[in-house]
């Protein structure tokens, strides 16, 4: 697990210093992070189009296996 988030990280990194940066907003319940962000008035993300990343709570058990109850 270990190995396979610092892969994700080091992906991430890449495709920063190659300038590729898209937005992608998550919503938890009623928490938007776009209501918080400071770069909201020069980002101009669609969210009407684009939608937002949902996030939802997961046990610990389900956390490892990848899965959802």
């Amino acid at each position: 697990m270990q190995k396979y988030a610092l892969d994700i990280l080091n992906n991430a990194t890449t495709e920063m210093l190659e300038g590729y940066i898209l937005p992608k907003p998550y919503k938890k319940d009623n928490n938007i992070a776009c209501l918080n962000c400071k770069w909201k008035s020069i980002c101009h993300y669609q969210v009407e189009s684009s939608g937002y990343r949902e996030i939802t709570s997961k046990s610990k058990e389900n956390f490892c296996l990848g899965e959802e109850k």
